[in-house]
């Protein structure tokens, strides 16, 4: 397994530019797909292999929060305030050290 590292920076919206050796390996090219991640301050970079897959994910998300018993709108709500609230919390206590 090959491991490709590089330093890059974040332009002014927000933007990153992936190395052209990284993009090459991948056959990535202007237009495609990338799914962004973020979990316990690790940012994941993926591509997607097709527009598909995006519908997928999604498709996916609502099937396991209807099995977790958030079946309505008002409880898809209710979770996403809890989130907010717990994330906004992490992230004082961040702040705070």
């Amino acid at each position: 397994m090959e491991v490709v590292e590089e330093i890059v920076k974040i332009g002014e919206k927000g933007q990153v530019i992936l190395p052209k050796k990284i993009r090459e390996k991948e056959g990535l090219k202007r237009g495609d797909l990338m799914m962004i991640g973020y979990m316990d301050g690790f940012i994941t970079l993926s591509k997607v292999e097709k527009k598909m897959d995006v519908i997928d994910v999604f498709t996916g998300l609502g099937e396991a929060l209807r099995e977790k018993g958030y079946d309505s709108e008002e409880k898809i709500t209710e979770l996403i305030d809890e989130v907010k609230e717990e994330v906004t919390e992490e992230w004082i206590k961040k702040l705070r050290k």
